[in-house]
């Protein structure tokens, strides 16, 4: 799904007649829905069930974000992954943990909304290297089975090794 397009000069016709979904990784993440939707109006747009019931003025697809159709959609391009042991939908509003990971394989890009963050390194040491740190809300976002914990820390491993050869780690709010 990589183009390379010139943007100058570009209509605003053209620039939306390139844009062929948007997916909605995060299902805390709102704001920005209704304006994406009139932004892109051709656009196909997957969203979680919370998307569906908090921007209900978006025309969503039925599947989910999450689902294996979408998975199998935008599967030559992108591979998702949904954290194990935590509620990728939280009923405490407060509790941002849960979101679906995207990597795009061909640019060595891993997209992350809150459940890994990108904090700055300490002034001393900014521009040689920054911090990978887990959400804040994550102890809260653990689901209430036995063993949350482990299967969380499970999938972070096997994650880990599967998308080794990511070379940039896209995180909201916070950091490249």
């Amino acid at each position: 799904m990589a183009y390379e397009m010139p943007l100058v000069g570009a209509s605003t016709a053209s620039v939306q007649s390139l844009v062929e979904a948007v997916l909605n990784l995060h299902p805390f993440h709102t704001l920005h829905c209704e304006a994406m939707a009139r932004d892109f109006p051709n656009a196909r747009f997957y969203g979680s069930e919370r998307h569906h019931r908090q921007c209900p003025a978006v025309f969503w697809k039925t599947e989910t974000v999450e689902s294996d159709t979408v998975a199998e959609i935008f599967g030559d391009d992108l591979q998702f992954s949904l954290p194990a042991g935590i509620d990728y939908i939280s009923e405490d509003e407060k509790v941002h943990a849960g979101s679906l990971l995207a990597f795009h394989p061909a640019s060595g890009s891993i997209h992350v909304d809150d459940t890994l963050n990108v904090l700055p390194a300490p002034h001393f040491m900014r521009g040689r290297f920054q911090r990978l740190a887990l959400h804040p809300s994550l102890q809260k976002a653990l689901t209430s089975d036995d063993g949350a914990a482990e299967d969380f820390c499970a999938w972070l491993e096997v994650l880990g090794r599967r998308w080794s050869n990511a070379r940039t780690l896209c995180a909201a709010h916070n950091g490249v």
